[in-house]
């Protein structure tokens, strides 16, 4: 299959003193590359949206960001991520080479991380990044700190039950706490360690083995958080809730969804991986950043206002939570924006309150588009398409390994 040329992206303004750092390198390897990628690679089904009748109208919509001193500038990050975009269509003859930040790029997703090492804003500059940053605050999201949560923890880690009924016991002390203080990451925190304690006491499941990993010591967190809400419901890795959009259609390991008379929004996606190796082809930060975007296309195409659509990425030790937006044509905001220890042992339960805070933090986002989805569809608007439809990409670039002749 021939690679595709790509004919429609927005055009980049001429580079001035405060680029993006980026020059015509197109020959060069790009920045922190797949290095498992050994084999030939190309481009699958690039298809490009046919916007370009709205390309002026677009341009009047940016995203600005002003800095974070009263006398400088205001940013145009709008116009740095199309010249970063721009740059890696000329590094595309060689796919192999591109990292995940690049590839997301060339389906308009752009990776923003707190770390500026990690992030597209290392091309920016520190006071750039620091600023959009500053600009994009997910704080207000955050619940009330635990109380007891803590203490629990660590009491367990010193003093663990040794069988089923003194680990019931100890929980059940713990849940009456809970729900006397009210405190939600306390009530959670009990409520996850009465099926999630005799496991690590009994410590013999194997976190190496897929399913051991995502059901023994994922899923007891996810259901106490996710399935604690009516209005949401989940789905585990066994059909494809996301509408298909040519050419690829997304099976994720995991999915919270609202459903509003015969409407389905699916507001969180969710991937799992025991172990921290990476796909040759695609990583599966790369994999999220896809199926989220196709997530969020579909509560446009719905007419939900503004919304947003939340990630999880589990791999090996660790998890990640992410969120991706729209405030500029053309422009997927993905940002990552924490990432906790996962607990296997008792001695590493420590980590469960922050585990808790950080998914009732992605929930609360959640909860936020749930009722503008309820809102919009209930109410029948004609139109409104927040932000509007043409904003919207299709342009999908997978790669894939060639076939030896």
């Amino acid at each position: 299959m021939n690679e595709v040329e790509i004919k429609n992206i927005a055009p980049p303004q001429a580079q001035g003193p405060d680029g993006d750092g980026e020059s015509d390198h197109s020959s060069q390897h790009s920045l922190n590359y797949h290095r498992l990628r050994v084999c030939d690679y190309y481009f699958v089904d690039g298809i490009e949206g046919a916007q370009q009748q709205e390309e002026t109208q677009q341009q009047q919509v940016r995203w600005l960001v002003a800095g974070i001193n009263q006398n400088v500038e205001t940013y145009d990050i709008s116009q740095r991520c199309f010249r970063f975009k721009e740059n890696t269509k000329k590094m595309k003859d060689n796919p192999a080479n591109l990292s995940d930040m690049r590839l997301l790029a060339l389906n308009d997703i752009y990776l923003f991380k707190d770390n500026i090492d990690a992030s597209l804003t290392r091309y920016f500059r520190l006071d750039v990044h620091t600023s959009i940053l500053s600009a994009w605050d997910l704080k207000p999201f955050l619940p009330e700190p635990s109380i007891k949560a803590a203490s629990w923890c660590s009491q367990l880690g010193i003093d663990p039950p040794n069988d089923f009924m003194s680990c019931v016991s100890r929980c059940s002390g713990f849940m009456t706490e809970a729900t006397i203080s009210k405190n939600v990451v306390d009530t959670h925190t009990a409520h996850i360690l009465s099926s999630f304690l005799p496991i690590l006491i009994d410590g013999s499941s194997d976190k190496a083995i897929e399913d051991s990993y995502v059901h023994h010591y994922l899923s007891p967190i996810i259901v106490s958080i996710f399935e604690s809400d009516r209005r949401l419901k989940t789905r585990w890795a066994n059909g494809n809730d996301i509408k298909k959009h040519n050419p690829v259609s997304y099976k994720p390991d995991f999915c919270v969804y609202t459903q509003t008379i015969n409407i389905k929004c699916v507001i969180l996606i969710a991937e799992f991986k025991p172990t921290e190796n990476n796909s040759a082809v695609e990583s599966d930060e790369v994999k999220l950043g896809r199926q989220m975007k196709a997530a969020y296309n579909d509560l446009v195409e719905d007419r939900i206002p503004n919304p947003i659509v939340c990630g999880m990425l589990a791999q090996g030790k660790r998890m990640s939570n992410y969120v991706m937006d729209m405030i500029s044509p053309q422009l997927y905001r993905f940002r990552k924006f924490s990432e906790v220890d996962l607990c296997f042992t008792l001695s590493q339960l420590d980590s469960l309150p922050t585990i808790v805070l950080r998914l009732l933090q992605l929930k609360n986002v959640d909860l936020e588009t749930v009722i503008k989805s309820e809102t919009a569809i209930l109410s029948n608007t004609e139109n409104m398409h927040i932000p509007p439809k043409h904003w919207l990409t299709v342009d999908n670039y997978l790669l894939a390994r060639k076939r030896k002749k």
